[in-house]
């Protein structure tokens, strides 16, 4: 069943959002211009897991 729509807190959501774009970004940023890195090594997933680890589940985040 669905919750009421006062049951969200909109700053927990703009919040969250905001630091999944930001780790996002940086993760993409990194893996694109890490030199000597080769393609398909995981630069940009390991780095993603490091940023959001401690705000999402790990089932979320594999």
């Amino acid at each position: 069943m669905l919750q009421p729509l006062d049951s969200f807190n909109l700053s927990t959501l703009i919040s969250s959002g905001f630091l999944v774009l930001s780790a996002f970004s940086f993760a993409w940023l990194l893996g694109l211009v890490l030199p000597g890195a080769p393609g398909g090594i995981g630069i940009f997933e390991a780095t993603a897991i490091a940023l959001l680890q401690n705000n999402f589940p790990p089932g979320i985040l594999q």
